[in-house]
């Protein structure tokens, strides 16, 4: 497969992905949203929102070869990876993050979402 099949066959993925996302978003709608059904949807929504931004981020990785997460010296550089629908695939990529001292050298400024994140992990 040819790498523009593969960011049509990521776009149709994504496409549909969406097109769910949208079903359910009428689903629930029509319910109380203190009821359990809301709460299953709401959380359903919430994961297929993941899903598209894994497809997406895919489809850049592909669309554009120049994106790259790793620095010169092949470690991680979270710079690279911070930005609007960069995510980390790999939970290695995420623990090497977390661990290389560029989240706890501000953790004042990370804050405790990202220290909670770290404790999580190791």
């Amino acid at each position: 497969m040819s790498e523009s099949q593969k960011i049509e066959t990521l776009k149709a993925d994504d496409d549909g992905v969406r097109k769910k996302i949208d079903d359910l978003k009428k689903i629930q709608s029509g319910l109380d949203k203190k009821s359990e059904n809301y709460k299953l949807i709401d959380k359903m929504i919430k994961d297929l929102v993941v899903v598209s931004g894994k497809i997406k981020f895919q489809e850049k990785l592909l669309s554009d070869p120049k994106l790259e997460i790793r620095g010169t010296d092949g470690k991680i550089d979270p710079k690279l990876i911070l930005g609007e629908g960069r995510i980390v695939l790999d939970p290695k990529d995420l623990k090497e993050i977390m661990t290389s001292g560029y989240f706890t050298q501000d953790t004042a400024h990370m804050g405790e979402i990202m220290k909670g994140i770290q404790k999580q992990i190791m």
